[in-house]
């Protein structure tokens, strides 16, 4: 293979790497909700966390919840600041990623702010 990609070897030119982007930048996509008034925000603020064919799989920071969004702004470097507060590092933990319910991420807040 004469030091080629595989990618090289079978088209015989370089991949198109425009569209990769960094992990956790902080992007803005369009909020679609129907029954926005005149002056409320259109954009809302979350976390990049991959992207798939014409989408980017975000993170929502202020609802705590996994997206797909097609019209995305990304700031490129500008990273989102998990350890702002103890109640962020609990918010960003992988448990909180998955299903918890209210009640145990509310027990968790609470021993928190005990400690």
């Amino acid at each position: 293979m004469q030091f080629k990609t595989p990618y090289k070897a079978l088209y015989n030119t370089k991949p198109d790497i425009t569209n990769i982007k960094v992990f956790r930048l902080i992007v803005y996509y369009k909020n679609k909700a129907k029954g926005l008034k005149k002056l409320e925000p259109r954009a809302k603020k979350a976390i990049l966390l991959g992207f798939g064919s014409n989408l980017y799989r975000l993170y929502n920071i202020d609802l705590k919840r996994l997206t797909w969004a097609r019209d995305v702004r990304i700031l490129e470097n500008q990273f989102h600041n998990f350890n702002t507060s103890k109640e962020a590092d609990l918010e960003v933990n992988k448990e909180s990623l998955f299903n918890l319910n209210k009640k145990q991420i509310n027990q968790q807040n609470q021993a928190i702010k005990q400690n």
